[in-house]
């Protein structure tokens, strides 16, 4: 999966660490905070950071059950 296939879709790939989703979060909030350049404006900014609120949750899920990050 392309970078830009994860921040469209969403998606992560399968061989990423811990470190590639701590950026695709911080990826995510960055593209949230734009709400007057984007197509969709206030609806693309909300999935942005409702994205980012995801792998941020799986991090922390992560370092909380299996190892610190």
């Amino acid at each position: 999966m392309t970078l830009a296939k994860c921040l469209i879709d969403g998606g992560v790939p399968d061989d990423w660490t811990c470190q590639n989703l701590a950026w695709l979060a911080q990826t995510h909030r960055r593209l949230g905070k734009d709400t007057h350049t984007a197509v969709h404006g206030i609806a693309r900014s909300n999935w942005h950071r409702r994205w980012a609120a995801l792998c941020e949750d799986l991090l922390e899920t992560y370092r909380v059950h299996h190892h610190r990050v």
